[in-house]
């Protein structure tokens, strides 16, 4: 099921063979007006979402292997984490291997749903509390930039340039004017490529925003992944006197 998903993504499909056979269907024999109109407006819909990869005519082999390895370390780092569940959960379920893929008994059901239950109560209350910081920080800045509500996702490029620190997002960037990275300096930060496969990325895993005084600090959990999808979460945190947020960076 995984290579068959991993196989089905838009990078692996030659999109001049897609329309080849969007135009089949769309010509198909038999058919009424009305359903070779909305077979049209598929269309329509596919050419705009699909546009650059139509432009670029790119795709890419792919790689079994490869997707072999992702899978293998997927179900490391699922069985590494589901033996962090507590030793009363754990005890019960009967192969940790079997359990990473999605399998279990009923009796290990039944002690999950309260915990997971727990689990999200938890996470909503720290997620508010952020969430409570951040719109009060937001406050003071010179226009509000919806942190706490868009989030900022993957990172195209970190850069300093006449003292002020440009995050740049896909579709926005952020500027940090007089900003100062005061940790994860020496982490590498990926660049996303979203026509790519398999490439390193960092994104944003959370976000919170604090005022002190006249100083905001930024605080990041990112996330790199490697060509196997490995996770490497790491903190960065930028101080600075002011936010901006700029929709459509030209990424000079």
């Amino acid at each position: 099921i995984y290579i068959r998903n991993e196989k089905m993504c838009n990078w692996y499909i030659d999109p001049a063979e897609e329309l080849r056979k969007i135009d089949e269907y769309i010509n198909e024999e038999n058919i009424s007006s009305e359903e070779r109109k909305t077979r049209e407006g598929f269309k329509k819909a596919y050419l705009t979402i699909n546009k650059k990869r139509i432009e670029n005519g790119k795709f890419y082999k792919f790689d079994k292997e490869l997707c072999k390895l992702k899978f293998a370390e997927s179900q490391k780092r699922l069985i590494k984490l589901y033996n962090g569940l507590p030793k009363y959960i754990v005890d019960k379920i009967a192969d940790i291997r079997v359990f990473a893929l999605g399998y279990t008994s009923g009796e290990v059901k039944r002690l999950l749903r309260p915990y997971c239950t727990q689990l999200q109560r938890t996470v909503k209350e720290i997620t508010l509390n952020a969430n409570a910081v951040t719109c009060e920080a937001e406050n003071h800045l010179t226009a509000k930039i919806g942190l706490d509500f868009w989030g900022i996702g993957a990172i195209e490029k970190l850069t300093e340039q006449d003292g002020d620190i440009y995050l740049y997002c896909v579709n926005h960037y952020f500027v940090i004017k007089n900003g100062k990275i005061t940790e994860g300096q020496c982490k590498p930060v990926y660049p996303y490529f979203s026509e790519k496969p398999n490439c390193p990325t960092s994104r944003v895993v959370a976000e919170e925003l604090h005022h002190t005084e006249d100083k905001f600090e930024l605080n990041l959990l990112m996330c790199n992944l490697d060509e196997l999808e490995r996770e490497d979460l790491w903190y960065l945190t930028i101080i600075g006197t002011d936010i901006l947020k700029f929709e459509e960076s030209n990424f000079n």
